[in-house]
């Protein structure tokens, strides 16, 4: 596996660190508080291997990274840190936004990496 989650997890992180710090937003989407509890430069990291980790992880049940199976995997990893509080830092983010937002944001990244990972 190449690099394209690691970075779709850094870079996509640092877009948000930037969109939430510059803002007029305030802390609407909840995730200040993550920023301010992990720092600037982990928080990317931490996106990153999250990410990379989740998209190996995909891969090993679904080696054909099938747009549907990807869209179910990313809610479900969603559903899971919402209801189990599975990293609690996020737990504003998810009292701020609504299950639909945030499954959204769950398999997005998974099928940006798909699309990158044609080229």
């Amino acid at each position: 596996m190449n690099i394209i989650p690691f970075s779709v997890g850094v870079f996509g992180d640092a877009i948000l660190q930037i969109i939430v710090n510059n803002s007029k937003l305030d802390n609407k989407w909840g995730l200040k508080s993550y920023f301010k509890k992990h720092g600037s430069f982990e928080s990317l990291f931490i996106a990153g291997g999250m990410l990379h980790t989740f998209t190996l992880m995909y891969l090993s049940i679904d080696p054909t990274f099938n747009t549907i199976g990807l869209i179910i995997y990313g809610s479900l990893l969603d559903i899971c840190f919402r209801y189990f509080y599975l990293f609690p830092s996020l737990n504003d983010y998810y009292k701020s936004n609504s299950p639909i937002i945030t499954t959204f944001w769950g398999y997005f990244p998974f099928i940006l990496i798909k699309l990158l990972l044609l080229f």
